[in-house]
């Protein structure tokens, strides 16, 4: 009965530091990270489920980085890490060059979603 309580503990939990380190560990030099949106998916079991076909979005990052190559490199890092499923990118723009206020010339948001007991 032991076994079984963890087993259902652990089906529900999400480990957020393992969640942030491993982002911490994926994210390429040139990349800056501007701000993470993300909630727990338990959150969202009272929710109204999304559009057939869909999966509900838990974690939104957006940031900027050097050039489009970068941001494919993160997206392709961000799928390798087991909590995150469906990674996509939902937004990049190329900043205009006279634009001196950019910190980067390369603006994005990608969106995903958290898996439990990952």
């Amino acid at each position: 009965s032991r076994t079984n309580a963890l087993s259902s503990a652990l089906a529900t939990r999400l480990a957020w530091d393992r969640v942030l380190r491993e982002l911490a560990l994926v994210l390429p030099n040139d990349v800056t990270v501007d701000s993470i949106q993300a909630t727990a998916p338990a959150a969202y079991t009272a929710a109204p489920p999304p559009a057939e076909g869909t999966e509900p979005v838990h974690f939104t990052l957006n940031g900027g980085t050097e050039s489009q190559e970068s941001v494919a490199e993160l997206l392709a890092r961000l799928s390798v890490i087991p909590e995150l499923s469906n990674v996509s990118l939902s937004q990049a723009t190329r900043v205009e060059e006279d634009d001196t206020e950019a910190r980067h010339p390369v603006t994005f948001t990608i969106t995903a979603t958290l898996r439990l007991g990952s």
